[in-house]
This record gives structure tokens, sequence and C-alpha cells, in this order.
């Protein structure tokens, strides 16, 4: 059984090769790195007990070798790690964070205005629908009107937000 399953083995590395190494090019272009790893799956192959247990051999290949080169990419990675390079990254990332902070405080600021355009019907059903997170049933109980008045409250205030608020607001409100 053995010589068999080496002849297969060896006829399945001739065959898959060149596709798995192509393959291997969407994780990196380390040509070194990639037969590496094709080699490391075909041994771990040929050492399993029963090869026969694969259902699809090619598809087993290509999934082993794309984690073969992830975790030795990672494995680099960590390999490479340089202080530096954190430390430029954590800077960018406060002032990143900062810049965000700072456009949310806006959007807040641009939103309290345009929410002082509502009428207080339009404003209630906003505040019972997004910010209590109630259903359109529970609203139009607690405001004494039916379903689809809270719906046209709603349309019209979002309507009328859309209008006053600028663009930072819209896109927001689109998402």
């Amino acid at each position: 059984m053995t010589d068999r399953k080496n002849e297969h083995i060896s006829l399945t590395y001739t065959k898959m090769l060149t596709h798995l190494y192509i393959f291997g090019f969407r994780f990196t272009a380390d040509r070194e790195r990639i037969m590496d790893c094709i080699h490391d799956v075909f041994l771990k192959l040929c050492e399993s007990e029963d090869i026969t247990a694969i259902g699809c051999l090619e598809s087993y290949l290509y999934r082993a070798l794309k984690n073969r080169l992830l975790n030795e990419l990672q494995r680099k990675q960590t390999e490479n790690y340089d202080e530096n390079l954190h430390d430029k990254e954590l800077e960018i990332s406060s002032e990143a964070q900062f810049i965000e902070d700072e456009e949310a405080q806006q959007l807040s600021v641009c939103m309290a205005k345009s929410l002082e355009s509502l009428t207080p019907r339009q404003h209630e059903a906003i505040r019972l629908y997004y910010l209590e997170q109630r259903s359109y049933e529970e609203a139009s109980e607690k405001m004494g009107v039916d379903k689809q008045q809270v719906r046209n409250f709603i349309y019209q205030a979002m309507k009328r937000l859309r209008e006053t608020c600028d663009e930072s607001i819209k896109l927001f409100l689109k998402n």
C-alpha cells in the first residue's frame, strides 16, 4: 500500500506543482517560500496515514498550501517586527482617531441643529423609532396616531434632515 500511496502522491505532485506554484503567487512573490511551502504540504501528505480519507485531493492541496503560506507570512511578519514602525503606527492611529473624533463632534452639532428644525411630532416620531428603538406600532400607540402617520412623520423628518444638513450628514444618513 505504501508504494501505491507514494506513487499516487508523486503523480499528484507532478500534475499539481505548476498550478500550486502559480496559486502561491496570490499570497507572496517569494518563489523560494512558495516552493518550500509546497514541499512541506507534500511531505505532510506523505507522512499521513491514510490519504484516501481526503475527499478531493486537489482542493485539499490548495487549502493546505494557502494555510501554510499564510502561517509562514505571519511568522515572517512577527520576526521582522520593528519597534520604531510600531511607534509610528501608534502616532498615525492616534492622529486618525483625533480627526475621527473631531468629525463626529461636528456631525453631532450639525445633527442637533437639524433636529431643531423638525416639528414636535416629527421629532417625537424620530425619538421613539430611532433612539428608543420602538416599532411603528408602539410609536403609533404612544403618539396616539396610526402607523401610517408615524411613517409619514419619520419620512418627512428624514427629508427635512437631508435638506438642512451638509454633505457629511447626508453621507451619514445614507449609511
